[in-house]
């Protein structure tokens, strides 16, 4: 894997877009046939931005001397204003995040946390906000969880509060009233958007982990079913009604409480499984990785990358209990899928 960056910036050929993209891919397509061997691990553009990847600093220097040459020979100019062209390295900031080959991450930068958490402080404690100051909230908190693990479970009510109850957008010099929900999405931004920068392997404990992994199976299932669960040797099995009297309404966890509804709520019972898991069984899991075998795809993508915590105001507010509980018992999740039919351990716990 690469481990050296470096890019020159080239001057935009014209002030449309378009032109600047197809004159950067004409010489990204004559570069990437021409290296006359230099190691190269990997060549990326964006427009009129470069990104070179090499194994080692010789070869990443012979790359760039070799793009900056190929982009005067055409008749370009390389714009070599500090910040703009930068010389081989190993911590460089490229579309907006900051990428280090010595800690293999990529994190926002310093003024970006900064911006984000001001952001994050300023919805905090305002009472009111027009919907082109949410949008402007929710675009940026959107791009910072491309490397802030966690951020879209938090950005349901955000989301939300841009549009009509019928679903139509807003205008956007329309005043909203803040509600508390985003009051509080905002304070965990501002409480963890710079310990979870650069690591989506969240809880910590995951990195370098050598020690043993514990495995659960868990199934959820509607229509007069319940949750199964069994973690090597312990096993439960809670029918819907258990799970009403355990996880009522209000409580820390609040049970999906519509057991006898048709399949298409499934997704909220699968990751209400994850999240009793971890509720009943993380004071034994402590400082430890948990592999998680659930057939369920959708609470998988929330357990996993948060990706979809944005579609429903249920799975938001389970994966938020899920990431609080991750990190209160300092435990990692991996979550794999099994197929329904082979998930003959929790499944029959679940009927």
């Amino acid at each position: 894997m690469a481990n050296v960056w470096s890019t020159p910036d080239l001057l935009r050929p014209t002030e449309r877009p378009g032109a600047a993209h197809r004159f950067g891919a004409a010489v990204e397509w004559w570069l990437r046939r021409n290296l006359d061997g230099i190691p190269c691990e990997g060549l990326f553009r964006v427009s009129d931005d470069w990104l070179l990847l090499a194994s080692d600093l010789q070869a990443c220097e012979q790359l760039w001397h070799k793009t900056m040459v190929t982009l005067e020979e055409f008749g370009f100019v390389a714009n070599r204003l500090p910040g703009k062209s930068v010389a081989p390295c190993q911590c460089l900031t490229w579309c907006g995040l900051e990428y280090d080959s010595v800690g293999m991450t990529v994190r926002l930068p310093a003024d970006k946390v900064r911006k984000a958490l001001a952001l994050a402080e300023h919805f905090r404690t305002a009472g009111t906000a027009t919907r082109a100051e949410l949008d402007s909230l929710f675009g940026y908190m959107v791009f910072c969880s491309a490397v802030v693990f966690g951020i879209k479970a938090f950005l349901h009510s955000v989301r939300r509060l841009r549009y009509r109850s019928e679903l139509t957008t807003l205008p956007g010099s329309r005043l909203v009233r803040i509600p508390e929900s985003v009051r509080l999405d905002m304070q965990w931004v501002v409480n963890n958007l710079a310990k979870f920068n650069g690591d989506r392997r969240v809880p910590i404990v995951a990195s370098g982990w050598s020690g043993p992994f514990s495995e659960a199976f868990i199934d959820a299932r509607g229509a007069s079913g319940g949750v199964g669960i069994f973690l090597e040797g312990a096993f439960v099995g809670l029918t819907g009604a258990q799970c009403n009297a355990m996880f009522p309404a209000g409580g820390p966890i609040s049970s999906p409480g519509t057991w006898d509804v048709p399949s298409e709520v499934a997704n909220h019972w699968e990751l209400f499984a994850f999240v009793v898991l971890l509720y009943l069984f993380g004071p034994v899991l402590v400082n430890q990785v948990l592999r998680v075998q659930s057939d369920s795809v959708t609470a998988i993508r929330c357990v996993r990358d948060v990706s979809a915590a944005l579609d429903s105001p249920e799975l938001a507010a389970l994966t938020k209990i899920f990431l609080t509980l991750c990190v209160d018992y300092n435990i990692r999740v991996e979550a794999c899928h099994i197929p329904g039919d082979r998930n003959i351990l929790a499944d029959p716990l679940s009927r």
